[in-house]
């Protein structure tokens, strides 16, 4: 019988372990350039990440996540496969929100409402 006790630690190790893995081995590479990556789950040797920060809005995120994170990560005796999660809008729009604030800190009302409505287009 299993014990679903070792199982829950066995767990949480493997995924300590990987996020020492992307610590040492991917996440430098992506901070220098202002991104970074979150592994959201890590079971059955299938890892899931999403991407972060300048990596969010990057014309070269999927040769990123191709070149380096996916190539890296399957480098780990315990990764099988690596999967992409796609960046969460919230994130997007704080982001374009940061980049279009003005010298005083504000976004016009007119940026906010275009902003506004691209949230809810998808809804």
């Amino acid at each position: 019988m299993i014990d679903p006790k070792s199982d829950k630690a066995a767990a949480a190790q493997a995924t300590a372990n990987l996020e020492e893995y992307l610590n040492r081995k991917v996440r430098p590479a992506l901070a220098a350039h202002g991104g970074g990556v979150t592994l959201l789950s890590f079971a059955d040797g299938v890892a899931v990440v999403r991407l972060t920060g300048a990596c969010t809005s990057c014309p070269s995120a999927g040769e990123t996540f191709t070149l380096l994170i996916r190539e890296s990560l399957l480098e780990h005796p315990a990764v099988l496969e690596v999967r992409l999660e796609p960046a969460d809008d919230t994130e997007m729009l704080n982001l374009a929100r940061r980049l279009l604030k003005n010298k005083r800190g504000e976004i016009s009302n007119e940026l906010e409402r275009i902003l506004q409505e691209s949230s809810t287009d998808g809804d």
